[in-house]
């Protein structure tokens, strides 16, 4: 599993106030299989994956460690190839101003 991906699960479900009850409930499967998630002994399906950062309020990218914080996220999904190319254009300028 790709490395941290276990902590960084637990640490956005501790952020959220949420218990391993609670998620299992959400996601309609065993407490245990939870804790196996958060302990990289067990590989979530990729489904699971999509609900589990709905439900943390992060993105799969952050799960994945390829973002480094929850903050400023900003859903793409649904939007056009082109309102993505602008969207990334804006924030380029913005990143240059910094």
């Amino acid at each position: 599993m790709i490395n941290g991906f276990g902590s960084r699960l637990k640490n956005a479900r501790k952020k959220k106030g949420l218990t391993k009850v609670q998620v299992a409930e959400l996601l309609d499967i065993q407490t245990a299989t939870v804790s196996m998630f958060e302990n990289d002994t067990r590989r979530p399906k990729v489904e699971n994956i999509v609900k589990l950062a709905k439900i943390y309020g992060v993105s799969t990218d952050y799960l994945f460690g390829l973002a480094t914080t929850t903050e400023n996220n900003i859903e793409l999904n649904g939007l056009k190839e082109y309102e993505k190319s602008a969207l990334k254009g804006v924030y380029e300028a913005f990143v240059k101003n910094d």
